[in-house]
């Protein structure tokens, strides 16, 4: 599986958001994208389309831990503190060094996120069920529904076996508790050895998104809906989350 094919699918099936790729895709509420290829493409918005919204804040926690179960492992050091063993980190450095027993385990660290989402999903849906009966509504376009920015954002992903990374701080950090993506910490690269991705430290971040489309459903209408879960019983015009898994190429 290509790598970022691992990362959105690891990203929804654990955290339940759509991973965007590349991380740095800058999205909003109401954007209207093409999913195709576990790639999120912005196409159009949902003004073009004529229909209102509105967007409001939503609940999310203030940061995002994630490591891939059994695949990462992380060493934090504080300034003066023994260097981990086969890290490059000196003495005098703060920072943390992490090693990967399989390729593509994911490291995902957010701080201070804030989430905005569409108020009233089920009439943003229905309109969108409308116009893809009249055929104005485009095969395959999903639709935002709620975005993630991350104050710092920090992903890395291994590409092999034995990747490893060092990341340092800089100078005046190290005394109290350090964290990935830290703001104050304005972490840097010292050493990496297979590794396929990596986003360190980068502010402003949209990396994890929800979305909804019109899924296919046999001997029935079509509907704006779940990806997952869908039984005989849930009623015509449902509204809800849709996967990159939802719309191959």
């Amino acid at each position: 599986m290509a790598l970022h094919d691992q990362y959105t699918s690891e990203i929804f099936e654990q955290l339940n958001y759509n991973a965007t790729w590349l991380p740095t895709v800058q999205l909003t509420p109401g954007d209207v994208c093409d999913l195709r290829g576990h790639e999120i493409q912005r196409v159009s918005h949902l003004s073009e389309f004529d229909i209102p919204f509105v967007v409001e804040d939503g609940p999310v926690p203030t940061d995002f831990d994630y490591k891939s179960a059994g695949g990462v492992s992380l060493q934090f050091k504080l300034k003066g503190d023994p260097p981990p063993t086969g890290s490059l980190l000196e003495v005098d450095d703060a920072g943390v060094s992490l090693s990967f027993s399989r390729s593509q385990a994911v490291v995902l660290r957010l701080a201070k996120c804030t989430s905005k989402r569409l108020k009233s999903l089920q009439q943003v849906g229905q309109q969108i069920i409308a116009k893809h009966n009249a055929g104005t509504w485009p095969e395959g376009y999903v639709v935002v529904t709620e975005i993630v920015t991350a104050g710092a954002a920090t992903i890395i992903i291994s590409n092999g076996e034995k990747a490893g990374m060092d990341l340092t701080a800089k100078a005046g950090v190290g005394t109290g508790p350090l964290t990935l993506a830290s703001l104050d910490a304005d972490l840097q690269v010292k050493r990496e050895s297979n590794i396929g991705a990596k986003f360190v430290a980068i502010p402003g971040l949209t990396p994890l998104v929800r979305v909804s489309g019109i899924q296919k459903r046999f001997f029935r209408p079509d509907a704006f809906g779940a990806s997952r879960g869908q039984t005989a019983s849930v009623p015509s015009n449902t509204f809800g989350q849709v996967d990159y898994s939802d719309y191959t190429m």
